[in-house]
């Protein structure tokens, strides 16, 4: 039995990490749109695309390299000694269909049994067999443990199919909560602006498409300049969720006409992790302003942080806890720090703070 050693072990080392994926992350980026764009036969920009994917790709990209650099640091003194069993996995098992179940894969004995197999067969330091085995469906799993039966749940639901009908296809509304905020704040914003309260639900399922291997069996080419990038580079279209590549066009319809009432000027986004079909929707709203509001704690206090940066980018507005742009994170240019806006946690609003 091997002794593991963690390779994040001092601060520079977890900032060269931040760094190194950051960058990655932007090198990747365009052939990925390119592939994307040619394969949909569509012509989004970069805005449009980094608002649907860029924050499945960077936290993606991070757990990837985490899983290579864990396997690196210490297989290289053992490698004649190691011998593995890799399970053969049906792909629809381990490929999420949405962006928004990845985060929970990432958690998953199974799927990352999938990702160090795949580190294992692409570095070939380890000896290994193959074996044929059941497993659970990992999206199966996620349906059955995220969804929503609360009494909540169906009295917001009900709401949202009554007070549509103060909204209209024709009419571009002042603003839009993507997500539930804190209610009473989001009622009174709404009613400022002469709006009927509306608490927007997630729209029916779909029927998923089957996984494409001729898809996904394809590269993706950018200037690679070690073998983690070539890794990449060869792989990633395997880990794309079914909702960028097989299911786009269908969700891309079907969130357009659910949605289709819900045209605003601005849309305020409490929270990045919301269903594919919401986020669909709002990438598609190219023209309309995007106030993200920051999401839980430690954002402005930390000097390198992925998602506080991939918010920020997104944004057309970013709306903090009280800090301001001169928090913000040094990667940050000067045009994205002027985004930043020095607000409040509005569940707190009525509340002491010291």
């Amino acid at each position: 039995r091997l002794k593991s050693n963690y390779y994040l072990v001092n601060k520079e080392l977890k900032y060269k990490n931040f760094k190194d994926n950051s960058l990655l992350k932007e090198k990747i980026f365009f052939s990925l749109i390119e592939y994307l764009n040619y394969t949909h036969q569509i012509k989004k920009n970069y805005k449009y695309w980094n608002f649907l994917i860029g924050p499945w790709l960077i936290q993606l990209l991070h757990v990837l390299h985490d899983r290579w650099i864990s396997i690196e640091n210490n297989v290289s003194k053992n490698r004649n000694d190691l011998f593995t069993i890799i399970c053969n996995l049906p792909h629809e098992l381990i490929i999420p269909n949405e962006m928004f179940a990845s985060k929970y894969f990432y958690y998953q004995d199974l799927w990352n049994h999938y990702i160090y197999g795949e580190i294992i067969k692409f570095k070939k330091q380890i000896n290994y067999t193959i074996s044929d085995q059941n497993f659970e469906n990992l999206n199966e799993k996620f349906k059955k443990n995220f969804i929503d039966k609360s009494l909540k749940k169906k009295f917001f639901d009900i709401l949202f199919n009554f007070s549509q009908m103060f909204y209209s296809e024709k009419k571009i509304n002042k603003i839009i909560f993507s997500s539930d905020l804190h209610y009473k704040f989001q009622i009174k914003t709404l009613l400022n602006y002469k709006q009927f309260p509306i608490f927007l639900k997630n729209p029916p399922d779909y029927n998923s498409n089957k996984v494409n291997l001729d898809l996904r069996s394809e590269k993706i080419f950018f200037k690679t300049n070690n073998d983690f990038e070539k890794f990449i580079s060869i792989n990633l279209l395997k880990f794309l969720p079914k909702s960028i590549l097989e299911n786009y066009s269908l969700i891309q319809n079907n969130s357009s006409d659910f949605y289709k009432k819900f045209k605003s000027e601005n849309y305020f986004i409490p929270q990045i992790e919301v269903c594919d079909q919401l986020k669909f929707f709002l990438s598609s709203q190219e023209n309309a302003k995007k106030i993200i509001y920051q999401h839980g704690g430690v954002y402005g206090f930390i000097k390198f942080h992925f998602r506080e940066l991939i918010e920020i980018q997104m944004s057309d507005y970013y709306l903090t806890f009280g800090w301001t742009k001169d928090n913000a994170q040094a990667s940050l240019d000067e045009k994205e720090k002027e985004k930043i806006i020095d607000f409040f946690p509005v569940h707190l609003s009525k509340k002491k703070i010291d």
